[in-house]
This record gives C-alpha cells, sequence and structure tokens, in this order.
C-alpha cells in the first residue's frame, strides 16, 4: 500500500486512502461533502455498497466528526451514496 492508510468506519478494513469514500463537514455550506478538498476531520468507508450504506447507520458519522450533523444533511449524503456519487 502506498499513501496515508486510512480505516473504513463501518468494516474497520485498512488500505489506502484512495481506496475509500471521504466524507468531511463542510463549515462554509453547512453540509457534508463527499471527496474534495475540504479540510478538517473527516470519515472513510470503503467503496462496497455494504459500507457505503452502513456508513450513514448508528450515527457512525456524527461520531467520526465528532459534531452533531442535521437529519438533512444525512438525508442528502444517504441520498449521494445511494446514487453512486
Amino acid at each position: 500500500m502506498t499513501g496515508p492508510i486510512r480505516t473504513c468506519v463501518v468494516c474497520r478494513l485498512k488500505a489506502a486512502q484512495g481506496d475509500f469514500v471521504r466524507v468531511a463537514w463542510d463549515d462554509g455550506r453547512q453540509e457534508l461533502v463527499i471527496g474534495g478538498n475540504v479540510g478538517g476531520r473527516s470519515v472513510y468507508a470503503c467503496n462496497s455498497d455494504a459500507c457505503r450504506k452502513g456508513l450513514c447507520e448508528k450515527g457512525r458519522v456524527e461520531r467520526a466528526l465528532k459534531r452533531s450533523v442535521p437529519g438533512s444533511a444525512m438525508a442528502a449524503l444517504r441520498e449521494s451514496l445511494s446514487g453512486g456519487s
């Protein structure tokens, strides 16, 4: 593996950063952003369907980001991830 190693918050797989979906909170837009260049704390999940779906369950995003996330932002994330973004 080359580059930074990250861990999937759903299945705990460790792999190169490029093998994961990255989700971060954008303070300026007040929304969750998939990928992109938003700095700060972020959460990673495998590209598998099960892990992308599991990312939105059980408060995983909020725990990993150490902040509360509005329900509308979680709904938008769920929609984006299920749409294959």
